[in-house]
């Protein structure tokens, strides 16, 4: 897209999407080097916020015809596949933490039918 050649608002909404759209990028790259389970979360939820601006702008070069339809939606449909995986990906780690694999003293109380932990 050549909008950023062009001065004014043009070259305004260009910067606006350039650094939406690389800040996906450098933090999706941070969410990788999380801390926990929280951190993970979070840092994806900046992530998809990002996502989300990026398809704001690439929806009003488009509707207001500043670069070519046919460069935009490939973009746009980029755009929106990321804000999928990435809306999928924040719920889920906002879900619960599944619990491990029960300790040996739980199983031999499930067979057993006994909540003693001598299995009596």
């Amino acid at each position: 897209m050549a909008m950023s050649r062009t001065a004014g608002a043009q070259r305004q909404i260009a910067g606006q999407l350039l650094r939406a759209g690389t800040s996906v990028g450098a933090n999706a790259e941070e969410a990788k080097a999380s801390f926990g389970r929280r951190d993970f979360a979070y840092r994806n939820a900046v992530v998809l916020r990002e996502a989300r601006e990026s398809k704001f702008w690439l929806r009003l070069i488009r509707a207001c015809g500043l670069a070519d339809p046919n460069a935009v939606e490939p973009l746009l449909a980029e755009a929106n596949e990321l804000v999928g995986i990435y809306t999928a990906t924040v719920r889920t780690a906002k879900e619960p933490a599944p619990q491990g694999p029960p300790s040996g003293e739980q199983k031999r109380n499930r067979a057993t039918g006994s909540s003693d932990p001598d299995g009596k």
